[in-house]
């Protein structure tokens, strides 16, 4: 499983989240103060919750997509995948995915919460 694989290789940093419901998902959602995730169902539960979030795009867009709030920020790399909506890439070892990085990241977290940027 993926998620016990980056649990280990966290050095303890991470663990493995408990089974949720979506009466679950919906409340930690309220409660957070920032949701970061691809395109997903929990992501568009923390925004229609109002939770501030950002939103990671490969595959698909957010123009079609959502998040539909202004202030919420979406990181795409939309323009340069070849697998648009497939469920799997056609190129392995050129992921669009892969290719948003963390200092994007994080200046997109700085912004949606309205902090100065790391750089």
């Amino acid at each position: 499983m993926l998620a016990r694989a980056v649990v280990e290789a966290s050095s303890g940093a991470g663990v493995v989240a408990p089974a949720t419901t979506i009466a679950d998902l919906v409340a930690l959602s309220r409660q957070a103060s920032l949701f970061v995730s691809g395109d997903t169902g929990p992501l568009h539960i923390a925004a229609a919750v109002g939770t501030p979030v950002v939103a990671l795009f490969g595959p698909t867009s957010p123009a079609r997509n959502g998040p539909w709030d202004a202030r919420d920020v979406s990181l795409s790399k939309y323009e340069a995948c070849v697998c648009h909506y497939q469920r799997r890439c056609q190129q392995p070892d050129d992921w669009c995915l892969a290719r948003i990085r963390v200092d994007e990241v994080t200046a997109a977290i700085d912004a949606r919460l309205g902090e100065p940027s790391h750089e």
